[in-house]
């Protein structure tokens, strides 16, 4: 049986006692994000924080690239558009545990001060003989017209495109990695297609296998609709950097004073290779 325990600033997800993640809304981190993400098999983390070659990067976590061309994705530390101060979070107004969800109202505001989106965030939790899951709702209302944008894809900038609900392996599933999605092993065929999941799974640290024969787990990121998957990599023969489902990799959006926008996923935390659809 999961449970939620709350902290200072975040949430402790637990299973018969055992933290297998940390949802943190209150942080230097520009957006709320799941730390330490384990399975329920055993005690490989998954996820990695604040990496040393993109530091803006947190585990699990949901954020625009850019709004009104104001830079939400990297943090006031790490500016490497050139943005200069036209930088956004998305701040946690309101959160409460309500049984096995987190319900949270968040505000997307710039350094300024300005507003762009008010949004409903709701976070179910579950489990199954499958592994465990986050149920991800999000309701999002431009406060005056947005335009919901990221980095183009173009000859000087070929791995743009990066928004939405976005993972971050830990560093020792690189090592081996498995990149699945419908119909597709391939990165270089995965990345830029629509699907409805994309799944990243390798060998992780922390268990206590013979020497040569690592415990393996991963996460797989589904959409209620075709979404655009993001599995950019230099040059489509190394690892991937990072798996997301990036609603505006193709193309903007754009919400009028007023306008509604829901986006629902699912999380789900595996502990073993993922090589087949969703059931």
């Amino acid at each position: 049986m999961l449970a939620l325990q709350p902290e200072t600033g975040s949430v402790r997800v637990e299973y018969r006692g055992r933290t297998i993640a940390r949802y943190v809304f209150d942080s230097p981190a520009n957006h709320p994000y799941f730390d330490a993400v384990t399975p329920l098999e055993h005690d490989g983390v998954l996820t990695l924080d604040r990496p040393y070659d993109h530091p803006w990067h947190h585990g699990l976590w949901f954020a625009w690239k850019f709004a009104n061309d104001t830079l939400f994705w990297e943090s006031a530390a790490h500016d490497p558009d050139g943005v200069g101060p036209m930088l956004g979070q998305s701040r946690a107004v309101c959160t409460k545990i309500v049984e096995n969800s987190i319900q949270q109202r968040l505000a997307w505001v710039d350094s300024l001060g300005t507003v762009f989106l008010d949004e409903d965030r709701v976070l179910e939790f579950g489990d199954d003989q499958a592994g465990w899951h986050i149920d991800w709702a999000m309701d999002f209302t431009a406060r005056f017209p947005v335009r919901l944008h990221a980095t183009k894809i173009v000859p000087e900038t070929p791995w743009g495109g990066y928004s939405g609900l976005a993972y971050r392996p830990a560093r020792a599933m690189n090592c081996d990695e498995l990149l699945a999605a419908a119909g597709s092993v391939d990165p270089a065929v995965i990345h830029g297609s629509r699907g409805l999941w994309v799944a990243y799974s390798g060998p992780v640290d922390g268990g206590d296998e013979p020497f040569g024969s690592p415990r393996r787990g991963g996460i797989r990121l589904r959409a209620k609709t075709p979404t655009p998957i993001y599995a950019y990599s230099e040059s489509f023969q190394s690892w991937v950097l990072m798996v997301a489902l990036s609603p505006v990799m193709h193309g903007d959006l754009h919400l009028a004073a007023g306008e509604h926008l829901r986006l629902e996923y699912r999380v789900d935390v595996i502990g073993s290779a993922i090589t087949e659809a969703p059931v």
